[in-house]
């Protein structure tokens, strides 16, 4: 019975949400929020600052909340994630995350700030 349930389940659609050059000023925003099950396959942010916070929520759990200096560190000893300074660009990647019920990307600025980069792929189950 479980073999018919998984063949039930419909098959993934990959998204791809891709923006360059966004002007961003101080404040609090909210770049993905997805419900029902699927997995994030890459996330990248280059932007001229560091600036900020950020939170990666998944099935209503905060998995990250903090400033991207912090996250640096914690990132040699976390292989999903790479937060890395590359001369003027500051670099967030994560990747191979699942969730199964909702996932969420919320962005605390605390100056103005260009993002060079936001790319999000991931896939959703409909």
């Amino acid at each position: 019975m479980i073999i018919a349930e998984e063949s039930a389940r419909s098959a993934p659609v990959t998204k791809v949400f891709k923006r360059t050059n966004i002007i961003l000023d101080k404040g609090k925003y909210r770049l993905a929020k997805l419900k029902g099950k699927g997995n994030i396959k890459e996330f990248l942010l280059i932007s001229n600052s560091p600036n900020y916070k950020i939170s990666i929520i998944i099935n209503n759990t905060v998995i990250f909340d903090d400033r991207f200096d912090n996250l640096r560190k914690l990132s040699l000893y976390l292989g999903l994630l790479d937060v890395i300074t590359n001369r003027n660009e500051f670099i967030f990647h994560l990747s191979n995350l699942e969730f199964n019920n909702n996932f969420e990307i919320i962005l605390e600025l605390e100056e103005k700030i260009t993002f060079k980069t936001i790319y999000l792929i991931y896939n959703i189950h409909n």
